[in-house]
């Protein structure tokens, strides 16, 4: 059971559960935005900001989907940047 990466980390998105596979740190430094907030769209996959500093996802999975990583989800799905994950549309 040490290995199973569950629960492991999800938000929601378009009313849809989005397994969080992958992740770094993109930043330390502070940002206005919510925490949540789509901050940019970068090669590498989605910056989004936390309570202090913003994270890069790398990798994720939408309820029902294959896992694939953060740059293919934002072209086949309306990712934009100043959307919120995990509440406001």
């Amino acid at each position: 059971r040490g290995l199973v990466p569950w629960p492991g980390a999800y938000t929601l998105f378009e009313d849809k559960r989005l397994k969080v596979l992958k992740t770094s740190v993109f930043s330390e430094e502070p940002s206005q935005a919510p925490a949540g907030s789509v901050l940019r769209l970068v090669p590498e996959g989605i910056v989004t900001a936390c309570g202090h500093g913003s994270l890069l996802l790398k990798e994720v999975q939408l309820e029902s989907a294959r896992a694939m990583d953060a740059r293919s989800f934002t072209v086949g799905h309306s990712v934009r940047t100043g959307m919120i994950f995990g509440g406001e549309k």
